[in-house]
């Protein structure tokens, strides 16, 4: 088994090194000068490979470990600028009895796939790379008519690149993205099934263009999924749209549906507007408890007009995200099964990508308690995707991992119903902890990519799970307990850990928390590790073969039921044809 690594500290900067030996204290700073492996494009795998001699992990584990994120960087001759712009892989790590294992990864055939891979070139554009088809405006000399084309041809060519979250939804595996596109995996063999668009449901508002979605919904105790959506509504002819958001739900997730059954069945709350608000106002993952959806909007725009002047100009649109102080953080809740707004609250400042949990009291059902990992003020968490920043090397990059940290906290929110309006404002969940000297990465840093539990999602919990920001992408793994301020970390240091995935033992008695690791400069094999679910003692892990990589990646799925019978590939144009070249026309004229 794999002993604790000593780290030596001095004053100034750790020296980077791999342990090849988990470390069970909080390393601060690390200081990384290199990270390019993480970055690197993978190939589709298919293998099987074993736990190291002596391992521990329990017999009664299994099921099957899913990641979804970037895995090719590069099309062509030109390259992707920044990290969550690569293009999606799916992976899935079968594990049997404890013992038995099988690596399995292949590319999302998604239509951005087949348009870029046809082309030879990146064509369709990424947040944060822009692309266009060769000779899209050879021969326009008006700049007018220029702008209008790029715009036509982006919003009918939107990227349906879905590289954040998969789940097992009406018989597929289901990945999301923040984009309208949802891509249907069939489950054994990793094969694209469909390619849908939320635009397309035929329960969609009228007059209304969806602009984006969450990559974070939910499957409720009633096994309903719940997601929510971002639009722009052309309220009346000639007049600019504005943005407005909702709530939509697929009943009975567990049933069985084809693609078109899969889109068909979805349908929409009531819309929803921030008042005062002209630019689209963000949140990365709403919060769900027993009866309700919280929409939690952030200090965090999207300025739509912005979009336009990037597209029509040629650009990347990364700048059009941006940190907004002034705006007023306001918490919508939902009734989550009549899909009707119940109440909301404010704050002064709120920027979060994930939840850690949110529940209600049990002592009083009117209060919703929503626990988060919350960005420090003033920091913009898209500033640390752009390949510029992630991927420097030598003292650049321990420099910009300094300069753009995100020092992400776990804080709680209290939303009293029966005072419905108030203004809230969150509290440290580990701020007066008595250790937090022995803890600076975590307090420092932050973490993120919170979990908890599947037997205490959506309750009073005491127990969590995060991955550590000691670097520009998670490189360890804690396991927080609320009521005794207790707190455990797991690292190998040198290394990229994925999200984890908590399984609880069949009794529910005890746990193992599972997740994949990759250096972050070339040499060091990649491997699999099962760690005991209370003290992160580690159990066993697996090495990958040399030479099987895995790029940096953010969130994880596990899965312990049985796969689906492959669906046939189906397609569905676009949703952004919708926007007609009037409205792209109309767009245009209001910037000059």
């Amino acid at each position: 088994m794999h002993k604790l690594g000593l780290i030596a500290f001095s004053t100034g900067y750790l020296t980077p090194f791999t342990t090849s030996e988990p470390t069970y204290t909080d390393t601060w700073p690390n200081a990384y000068t290199d990270m390019s492996n993480v970055y690197q494009t993978v190939d589709e795998q298919d293998l099987t490979f074993s736990f190291e001699k002596g391992s521990l992990v329990p017999s009664w584990l299994n099921g099957e470990y899913w990641t979804v994120g970037p895995g090719k960087f590069e099309w062509g001759p030109s390259k992707y600028n920044g990290w969550l712009d690569g293009t999606a892989v799916s992976t899935k790590v079968s594990i049997k009895n404890g013992e038995q294992l099988r690596f399995q990864r292949k590319f999302q055939q998604t239509k951005t796939f087949k348009a870029n891979n046809a082309a030879g070139d990146i064509v369709i554009t990424e947040i944060g790379t822009y692309g266009e088809p060769e000779g899209l405006i050879d021969g326009i000399k008006n700049p007018i008519t220029q702008m209008t084309t790029r715009l036509e041809y982006y919003f009918s060519h939107l990227t349906d690149n879905t590289i954040v979250k998969l789940f097992e939804l009406c018989g597929h595996v289901v990945a999301f993205s923040e984009v309208p596109g949802i891509t249907l995996l069939d489950r054994e063999t990793l094969e694209t099934v469909a390619n849908l668009d939320l635009g397309n449901s035929p329960k969609i508002p009228e007059n209304l263009q969806i602009l984006t979605q969450l990559a974070h919904g939910y499957v409720d105790q009633d096994n309903n999924f719940l997601n929510a959506a971002t639009g722009l509504l052309t309220e009346e002819a000639g007049q600019p749209p504005v943005p407005v958001y909702m709530l939509y739900q697929i009943k009975n997730a567990d049933k069985i549906r084809t693609p078109e059954e899969f889109i068909n069945d979805i349908e929409f709350s009531e819309l929803v507007k921030i008042p005062g608000v002209d630019t689209v106002q963000y949140f990365h993952m709403g919060a769900l408890t027993e009866d309700y959806f919280v929409m939690p909007f952030n200090n965090v725009e999207f300025d739509s007009m912005c979009l336009f002047g990037k597209i029509g100009g040629g650009q990347p649109m990364n700048d059009c995200m941006r940190i907004n102080s002034d705006l007023v953080p306001t918490f919508v809740v939902f009734n989550k099964r009549t899909m009707e707004e119940v109440a909301r609250f404010t704050t002064r400042y709120f920027v979060s990508f994930h939840m850690i949990n949110a529940f209600q009291d049990p002592m009083n059902k009117n209060k919703i308690v929503i626990d988060s990992s919350e960005i420090k003020e003033g920091a913009n968490p898209f500033d640390v995707f752009d390949f510029k920043v992630v991927n420097a090397t030598g003292q650049e990059l321990v420099d910009n991992y300094n300069e753009f940290l995100l020092s992400m906290l776990p804080k709680r929110l209290v939303l009293d119903l029966e005072t419905g309006g108030e203004f809230v404002q969150s509290t440290g969940l580990f701020t007066n902890a008595t250790d937090n000297v022995d803890w600076p990465s975590y307090m420092t840093a932050g973490s993120d990519f919170p979990q908890v539990s599947p037997l205490d999602f959506g309750k009073d919990y005491d127990h969590f799970y995060t991955n550590g920001a000691g670097a520009m992408i998670p490189d360890r793994i804690y396991h927080s307990i609320i009521s005794t301020q207790q707190r455990y970390v797991w690292q190998e240091i040198g290394y990229h850990v994925t999200e984890i995935e908590i399984i609880p033992s069949p009794d529910g008695k005890s746990s193992v928390v599972v997740a994949l690791n990759t250096p972050f400069s070339p040499g060091p094999k990649c491997f699999l590790v099962v760690l005991d679910g209370e003290s992160l003692q580690e159990m066993g892990r697996a090495y990958l073969p040399e030479g099987v990589n895995i790029a940096g990646t953010a969130h994880s799925t596990w899965m312990s039921v049985e796969a689906e019978e492959e669906e046939p590939v189906t397609e569905e144009p676009s949703s952004g044809g919708l926007f007609t070249a009037s409205f792209v026309l109309m767009a245009v004229f209001m910037m000059f």
